[in-house]
């Protein structure tokens, strides 16, 4: 285990510039990671139950990589130890920037990453692309209004799969997909955007709760840990040690 002094050189060196980003290594620096969205962020699976949902698995998997976590947030939801999120069960994108800027959590914890997986709800009221632009972005916008956006990093995620075979609820998910993975190219704060596409056929529909038409099982929940751990680690050199 790694000496508190020996964690904390390499942070120090990065916030001098001194050194590459390009040679960040798990471990360097704590990633305080903020999760935020609706009902999955908040770990709710089937039958309404809260569970760890996918925070667990993915701490699993960058504890095993040599990153030391911590999830922050104002809730608390599941039976692990560091159990914080921001995830509202039923909120609509722009309601949770309205709140996100109204609260000042980003201001209040400081997270170096933040997962953000919100939308779902958008398209039960078959949000249409402009809409749908409109609302993320504000979403976006929100994360990185407050000061200190060099130490933040937003890795956005696409909607899962839906049960449901309403035509008008699969075309919002395929369009909301569409501007969700454009935005993370063209919005202004690019270079500090990531994509973990939660929609590529790497989860289906068969990894949702049983008689559930949008929450994950907990085999579900673990896809989206490895998603989400691919992308942090496809950029990892552009993670910033937390403020």
């Amino acid at each position: 285990m790694k000496t508190d002094w020996a964690r904390a050189f390499p942070a120090f060196l990065l916030s001098l510039g001194w050194l590459s980003r390009a040679t960040v290594v798990p471990g360097d620096f704590e990633l305080r990671i903020m999760v935020i969205g609706a009902s999955i962020s908040a770990g709710q699976t089937g039958g309404g139950v809260v569970t760890n949902g996918y925070r667990k698995p993915l701490a699993d998997l960058l504890d095993n990589d040599g990153w030391e976590i911590d999830y922050v947030g104002t809730r608390s939801n599941g039976d692990m130890e560091d159990n914080q999120h921001e995830g509202y069960p039923g909120i609509r994108t722009e309601p949770l920037a309205k709140q996100t800027r109204e609260k000042g959590v980003v201001e209040e914890f400081l997270p170096n990453l933040l997962l953000l997986n919100v939308g779902t709800n958008d398209c039960s009221q078959r949000v249409n692309a402009t809409e749908a632009r409109r609302i993320y972005t504000a979403m976006i916008d929100a994360v990185f209004a407050p000061a200190g956006q060099e130490n933040r990093f937003l890795i956005a995620s696409t909607l899962l799969p839906r049960r449901e075979q309403d035509a008008g609820l699969q075309n919002c998910t395929t369009v909301f997909n569409d501007v969700v993975r454009d935005l993370v190219q063209t919005h202004p704060m690019s270079a500090r955007l990531g994509l973990a596409d939660m929609n590529t056929g790497f989860i289906t529909v068969d990894d949702l709760a049983s008689g559930d038409n949008l929450h994950p099982s907990e085999e579900g929940f673990a896809k989206m840990a490895d998603v989400w751990h691919d992308a942090i680690v496809s950029n990892m050199d552009r993670l910033t040690p937390p403020e």
